[in-house]
C-alpha cells in the first residue's frame, strides 16, 4: 500500500514537473538580447516573475542565463524593443529596468511599468513624465502654436497617445491630424414610430399601425481611436429613452369601430458604431455607422376600442395587449460636426436615424429620427 502511494506521489511529481516545464517553453520567444554596446546575439526569451528588473535567455543549445537590466541593455522580443534604463522608484532611489521603446529619433519616447514616472523622454538628457508635466514637455518639443489652438495639442495620457504624437514629432510631421479619446455627455430630441403588427379583437382585423412619439434624452458617448488609421475610430454611445404616445384609428365608415391605442415605455439604447472624422482646424466633421440595441424596461399599453352597431355603442377597455417586445436590434447611422473651443474641448451637433426589429415578435418594428447636441467633459 506504501508503495502504491509512494509511486502515486512520484507521478504527481513528474507531471507536475513537465506540465511547469511545458509552460516555460509555450511562453518563450525568440528574440534577440545585447550585452553592453557590442554584444548581440539571438536567443530563446523568456520573462521572468522579476520581469522588468530581470530577463531570462538562452543561445540556441545552451541553458538558460538570468540577466539583470543593465547587464543586458537590450531585449528585442515580440516586435517590441525593451531597453534597460535606470528608473526613480517611488522611494526616491534608482534601479534600472527594461522599459518599451515607443518611438525612436531625436527624441526616443519609453513606457515603463515600474517606479515613479510611466514615461521617459530620452534626448541630450533623460526626464521622466507623469501627468503633471507630459503637457509641458509636448509644449517644449513642438513648435510654437499660431492662435492658441494646434491638433497635436489632443494628445492625452495614453501609451497610444503619446506613441502617436513622438512618431509625428520624429518625422517632423506634427500637422497631421491626431486622433483623441473622449466621453460626452448630451441631450438628444428623438421622433420615434412604433409599427404595431396585424391583430384580431371581438371580430375586429386590427390591421398594421404606427404611433409616433416625440421626446428628449440624456445620452452619453464614448470615442476609442484607431491611432494606427487615424481618420477611424469607435463610438459607443448609451441612450436612456422615456415617453408615450396616443393614436386614435376611426374605422366608423367602413369597419364600425374607433381605436384608440396609448403606450407608456421607458428603454435603454445601446449602440456600437464605426466613425469617420477628419479636421479642418477648429471643426471636425463625422458620419458614423454600426448596429444598436434597444431594451425595454417598461412597455404599459392600453387599447381602447368603441364599436358600433346597430347604432348603439359600445365601449371595451383592454390593460397591456401588446405583449412586452424585449430586445430590439437594428442599424444605426449619424452625421455631425464637432467645434472645438479649447484645445481638447467641444460643443457638437448631429443627427441620426436608426431602424430596429424585434428579436422575439418579427412584427414589432421601431424606427427614429434624432438630433442631437452634446458637449465632452474628458479629456480636460
Amino acid at each position: 500500500m506504501k508503495r502504491t502511494f509512494y509511486s502515486i506521489i512520484l507521478v504527481l511529481i513528474s507531471v507536475s514537473s513537465g506540465i511547469s516545464q511545458f509552460r516555460n517553453i509555450s511562453s518563450s520567444l525568440n528574440g534577440t538580447v545585447a550585452l553592453g554596446d557590442t554584444l548581440l546575439f539571438s536567443a530563446e526569451i523568456e520573462k521572468p516573475a522579476t520581469w522588468p528588473a530581470e530577463v531570462r535567455a538562452r543561445k540556441p543549445g545552451d541553458d538558460f542565463v538570468l540577466y539583470r537590466a543593465g547587464d543586458a541593455t537590450e531585449v528585442t522580443i515580440d516586435n517590441k524593443t525593451y531597453r534597460a534604463l535606470r528608473v526613480e522608484k517611488e522611494d526616491g532611489s534608482h534601479g534600472y529596468y527594461f522599459t518599451e521603446e515607443l518611438s525612436h529619433g531625436k527624441a526616443k519616447l519609453f513606457h515603463s511599468t515600474r517606479g515613479k514616472y510611466r514615461f521617459y523622454v530620452k534626448t541630450d538628457k533623460q526626464t521622466g513624465v507623469d501627468r503633471n508635466n507630459y503637457r509641458q514637455i509636448i509644449n517644449e518639443l513642438a513648435e510654437p502654436c499660431e492662435n492658441s489652438f494646434c491638433d497635436y495639442q489632443k494628445t492625452v495620457f495614453t501609451k497610444s497617445s503619446m506613441a502617436y504624437f513622438f512618431e509625428r514629432y520624429n518625422d517632423n510631421r506634427l500637422n497631421v491630424r491626431f486622433p483623441m479619446p473622449f466621453v460626452a455627455a448630451g441631450i438628444q430630441y428623438n421622433s420615434m414610430n412604433f409599427f404595431l403588427p396585424e391583430d384580431s379583437y371581438l371580430n375586429i382585423r386590427l390591421e398594421r399601425r404606427t404611433l409616433n412619439s416625440t421626446f428628449y434624452s440624456p445620452a452619453l458617448t464614448v470615442h476609442f481611436p484607431f491611432y494606427t488609421y487615424r481618420f477611424f475610430g469607435v463610438d459607443i454611445r448609451l441612450i436612456s429613452h422615456s415617453g408615450n404616445s396616443v393614436a386614435t384609428f376611426d374605422h366608423l365608415s367602413t369597419d364600425n369601430y374607433v381605436q384608440d391605442v396609448l403606450i407608456d415605455f421607458s428603454m435603454l439604447q445601446l449602440d456600437a458604431a464605426l466613425r469617420y472624422s477628419f479636421s479642418w482646424k477648429r471643426i471636425e466633421p463625422y458620419i458614423s455607422l454600426g448596429i444598436s440595441g434597444i431594451y425595454d424596461l417598461d412597455f404599459s399599453n392600453k387599447m381602447i376600442i368603441i364599436q358600433r352597431q346597430d347604432n348603439i355603442y359600445t365601449t371595451s377597455y383592454i390593460e397591456n395587449f401588446y405583449q412586452k417586445s424585449g430586445w430590439f436590434t437594428g442599424i444605426t447611422i449619424h452625421q455631425g460636426v464637432q467645434y472645438y473651443f479649447l484645445p481638447r474641448n467641444f460643443i457638437a451637433a448631429g443627427w441620426g436615424y436608426s431602424h430596429y426589429t424585434d428579436s422575439k415578435f418579427k412584427d414589432y418594428q421601431l424606427s427614429n429620427l434624432s438630433f442631437n447636441f452634446s458637449i465632452n467633459f474628458w479629456p480636460w
